[in-house]
């Protein structure tokens, strides 16, 4: 839209007509007007929040992790929500910007490239950065938790998770938590000593998501000069039946694969019990 009334007006046609997903981003300097529009029809009650699905994402120039708190808190006070459904890096291409929060320049006007890491904005192994994060994220109202033990912090977040569910400020319901088998622990007996750690790290009684991070079973990884990691032919559906055990037993609510492709998740669908029921994919560009 060339103006915020029309913009509006797109809005109110689209909704009245059913439309209900809505992609914004803090770079399309729309999020406030959406916000605007919803909120009239959440409070006439021509719409419920859970009616409505909004993706937003984050600029390239607010990569760096306090950045990308502050970014995430002013686009749900922008679309005055409690909550966005799906929210992403809007590119892998971060930029540095001043104290005021703009744009840094090269004397040819281009942006100028900042090299902090696509990891340390969203993964942390430092109890206190991550704890700090965590607080961040929760008091902004987001409620979806993904870890895995490769990352080696499960036990950071079932510390802060217990602390806040103690406390009273949040129940166990209000989280959903995805976790990931070790590429280390497909062999039946490690993934099923892998699952039951993770349930003790996280200090819960039960994941709600969880995965086989990878197709790529190994006995051991090695990373110095001429060594070489060594694989281990562990069939995938010897892996998934443990998962399919824990989700019997309640442990876990729904189950899944990470970074399989076509062949390898049809490969465990045709032999499963229980049907996988997530893909979780990594793409780099």
């Amino acid at each position: 839209a060339d103006s915020p009334e029309e913009l509006e007006l797109a809005l109110k046609v689209a909704l009245d007509a059913g439309y209900r997903y809505f992609d914004t981003a803090v770079q399309y300097n729309n999020e406030h007007i959406i916000g605007k529009v919803l909120e009239k029809y959440f409070q006439n009650g021509s719409l419920k929040r859970s009616d409505v699905f909004i993706t937003s994402k984050l600029p390239f120039y607010g990569h760096r992790p306090e950045d990308a708190v502050r970014h995430i808190e002013q686009s749900l006070k922008r679309l005055r929500v409690d909550y966005i459904d799906l929210y992403l890096l809007h590119g892998p291409y971060p930029c540095k910007v001043d104290g005021k929060g703009d744009l840094l320049q090269d004397e040819d006007g281009k942006p100028i490239p900042d090299l902090i890491p696509h990891i340390d904005t969203w993964r942390s192994k430092d109890e206190a950065e991550l704890k700090g994060a965590l607080e961040a994220a929760i008091d902004a109202g987001y409620r979806y938790i993904d870890t895995a033990t490769l990352y080696q912090n499960e036990h950071i977040i079932g510390e802060f998770l217990e602390e806040k569910f103690n406390s009273g400020k949040l129940k166990r319901s209000d989280i959903f938590i995805t976790s990931k088998l070790s590429l280390l622990d497909h062999s039946p007996e490690k993934a099923d000593k892998n699952i039951q750690e993770s349930l003790k790290k996280l200090k819960t009684d039960y994941i709600d998501l969880y995965l086989i991070h990878g197709p790529w079973p190994f006995k051991n990884f090695a990373f110095g000069p001429g060594q070489q990691s060594e694989v281990d032919l562990i069939p995938h559906i010897d892996t998934w039946r443990v998962l399919e055990k824990y989700y019997k037993l309640g442990k876990l609510k729904s189950i899944g694969l990470s970074n399989f492709n076509q062949q390898q998740i049809q490969a465990v669908y045709d032999q499963a019990e229980i049907k996988p029921q997530n893909l979780q994919v990594d793409f780099f560009s």
